[in-house]
């Protein structure tokens, strides 16, 4: 029955290709095809069918090797260690697996290979002289018969230029199906010095990188595995901090409902961390050679919303001055609190008195301890002294302030004494998210963090703040964008009276012109131009709200995490949108 489908879907594509398309047969390795192609293989499709397995390739070399996989000549994807130790990991038939996928040691070694190197470059240099050819031809010029000798033999195929090696601008001929038995001296040497910059990042040997997607309802969720890293990472900056360290899923209340909320792992056996500890201890020495051995597993930051963000917001819009100096100026009213995981509270007690004696020793008389108390717990306002404040006049910084709250399993620090009390209010039990009862049984778990080593959530309660700070540079930048595309189409419809400029670009250059705003170009005969329906043209532009027409429009959440292990890593990422109505 599929294959019946899938033949009647071939013959329906050949009615309406151009050049007109042929049905063609034939057999590779005992196994029959048939498929329809056409002279410029705009239209390429073959079929076969092998031991209950469907086969529909545009590549005649594709189908031999698949069918030369099947009857055992080489060794299958599902034969491979790694295919075994990545479904031990992604087991089959799970139901949170909408698709999996694999890219073996073999892959990336053949894509870095100086084949598929070398390949490469020659179909991007033919793509490019093809596309000279094509635009002389369309401009009448002279020299439009005059191809590079390396192309082969290039006749007009559908009015455009074709390739017998390389095709042509509609349909490249694959890497695959491409002689590379003899390079250039040139391309040796590209080569080389390629290889020679790439291998000085790696320890031997490849990343296979293996990975699940899931799609339900309103929620897309995505979990990768890169085993083992490669020794120039950029990862390796986290690691200095995380190491081998990992904290639980519930870690920092990871459902609160931060604007942003972010925890990272902290491994006090690291070097970076040991320094640092060893630096910290020169301000408290009587609390041993590590001054930071009390910190625990983790340390997060939140960021909470507040009138500071409009104000920052505003600030920028009206062009005041620079958001950084703002920023400088208000920096005792952002709304970030910090927490720090304790596992030894005796030391950290130790380690605040000490470095308090250091900063009344270093700076006497400027800074004022003052306890206070919120529903019978006790919190600490660091501040400048009444004397400090009158003698630093209007300097804002005169405001500053730090607040904590030191609990046994954790310390806590603010700009802001309003959220310092609010975590000190009662917390009431954390509620689910619709998000986890998919079941329909009514349970909700919490929100979990996606990693172990290394997390971020963002909720929607962002994307206003994020609205008044980006929106006039994504607009912009968008806008140009989309211009960009108005003077071609403008070109093939004043000087050569083409109606449907955008049918008549996408057929001579095989690329339809996108705006990148979601919108449709038009024709505006008062103006004389193309248009945006989003963004107009430069002679009347539009200003849409574009966070409200991209992805993110109804972003309820997103969750990020990276779980560092055995050399490699898991990334996970989880996006939920709101649910829309019927």
């Amino acid at each position: 029955t599929l294959v019946a489908a899938i033949q009647l879907r071939q013959r329906q594509a050949a009615l309406s290709a151009k050049p007109a398309a042929k049905a063609v047969s034939g057999t590779i390795q005992g196994t029959g095809y048939t498929g329809v192609t056409n002279t410029n293989r705009g239209l390429c499709s073959y079929l076969a069918s092998k031991g209950g397995i469907v086969i529909v390739t545009n590549s005649l070399f594709q189908l031999d090797r698949v069918l030369s996989t099947i009857q055992g000549h080489h060794t299958s994807i599902a034969g491979l260690d790694e295919y075994t130790w990545f479904r031990q990991r992604y087991e089959k038939g799970n139901p949170d697996e909408t698709a999996f996928f694999l890219l073996t040691d073999a892959t990336i070694r053949r894509w870095c290979g100086a084949r598929w190197r070398i390949g490469a470059s020659r179909r991007v240099q033919a793509a490019a002289a093809l596309s000279e050819l094509q635009a002389r031809r369309m401009a009448n010029d002279p020299g439009s018969d005059s191809a590079p000798r390396w192309l082969g033999m290039v006749d007009t195929v559908a009015g455009a230029p074709q390739s017998d090696i390389y095709g042509n601008l509609s349909f490249l001929t694959p890497i695959s199906e491409l002689a590379l038995d003899q390079v250039t001296k040139e391309e040796a040497q590209a080569y080389a010095g390629f290889r020679e910059r790439y291998q000085s990042r790696w320890r031997n040997f490849f990343d296979p990188v293996g990975g699940t997607i899931h799609t339900s309802g309103n929620k897309l969720s995505m979990d990768i595995t890169v085993l083992p890293l490669i020794e120039g990472s950029e990862y390796n900056e986290m690691l200095a901090f995380t190491g081998e360290q990992q904290f639980s899923v519930d870690a920092a209340d990871p459902g609160s409902k931060s604007l942003l909320h972010f925890i990272l792992a902290i491994d006090m056996k690291t070097r970076q961390m040991r320094q640092l500890g060893t630096f910290a201890a020169r301000t408290a020495p009587r609390v041993g050679a590590n001054g930071l051995g009390w910190i625990g597993k983790w340390v997060s930051v939140q960021l909470e919303d507040g009138p500071f963000w409009k104000d920052l917001a505003n600030h920028s819009r009206k062009g005041e001055g620079d958001a950084e100096d703002f920023v400088e100026d208000n920096f005792h009213r952002i709304p970030v609190l910090t927490r720090v995981d304790v596992r030894n509270p005796f030391k950290m007690t130790a380690f605040l008195a000490a470095f308090r004696a250091f900063l009344d020793q270093t700076s006497p008389g400027m800074l004022a301890w003052e306890n206070h108390t919120h529903l019978e717990q006790t919190y600490v306002r660091v501040g400048l002294t009444e004397k400090t404040r009158r003698a630093m006049k209007k300097d804002t910084f005169r405001n500053f302030a730090l607040y904590y709250h030191v609990a046994p399993t954790r310390l806590t620090l603010s700009l802001r004494e309003d959220l310092i009390k609010k975590t000190l209010d009662p917390q009431p039990q954390p509620a689910g998210s619709a998000k986890d009862d998919e079941s329909g049984d009514g349970i909700q778990n919490p929100p979990k963090w996606q990693g172990k080593s290394v997390g971020l959530r963002l909720t929607d309660g962002a994307l206003p703040h994020m609205r008044n700070l980006f929106q006039d540079n994504m607009t912009s930048a968008q806008q140009w964008r989309s211009w960009n595309n108005l003077h071609i189409l403008n070109e093939w419809r004043r000087n050569l009276g083409v109606a449907d400029a955008l049918g008549y670009h996408e057929q001579h250059w095989h690329t339809r012109l996108t705006c990148p705003g979601g919108g449709q170009y038009q024709w505006n005969e008062e103006f004389r131009t193309y248009e945006s329906t989003v963004f107009g043209h430069p002679a009347r532009p539009k200003n849409p709200d574009i966070l409200m027409t991209s992805p993110l429009a109804n972003l309820q959440e997103i969750g990020l995490g990276i779980t560092f292990e055995e050399d490699g890593l898991r990334a996970r990422t989880e996006i939920l949108r709101k649910p829309q109505p019927d």
